[in-house]
């Protein structure tokens, strides 16, 4: 029972570091120019997109994985915005979106897989470096 917590942080965290890193995209008017009528929740995402947001994204995540450590729950919640714009949109207008399982393979699923390797990545050097630091105390403790 000790894990749910950590993994509702985590995937709270992804939730959040996504939303909180897009809105500061946007405060900052580092995103690009609307190009689609009628997908305002999607394209508040999507016009982020850039080498900038990249690297801001990858830091994030690393950060994330390495502090929780639980990278699938990071991923999923990183992922939770586009499944809601989408939702949103829908109920706004039926007719959008019918390409649906086009934008979970393009779009979905790849920032999924992004968002889950490279919080993995943060998370494996974390215990990397915990590992380190263990063998290094225990040698110093033995001599």
């Amino acid at each position: 029972m000790k894990r749910i917590p950590a993994i509702v942080t985590a995937f709270a965290s992804g939730l959040g570091g996504a939303i909180l890193l897009a809105a500061a995209w946007h405060a900052a008017g580092w995103t690009s120019p609307s190009r689609e009528a009628g997908y305002p929740f999607t394209e508040y995402f999507m016009r982020c997109f850039g080498v900038g947001f990249v690297v801001a994204f990858a830091l994030t995540m690393l950060l994330l994985g390495w502090r929780l450590r639980h990278a699938w729950a990071i991923g999923l919640g990183t992922v939770t915005p586009l499944p809601i714009a989408a939702v949103l949109e829908v109920i706004r207008d039926p007719t959008n979106h019918n390409l649906l399982p086009f934008e979970v393979v393009l779009y979905w699923i790849p920032t999924f897989l992004v968002s889950f390797g490279i919080a993995m990545i943060g998370s494996l050097a974390h215990r990397r470096m915990q590992g380190a630091n263990a063998a290094t105390t225990h040698s110093a403790g033995g001599a």
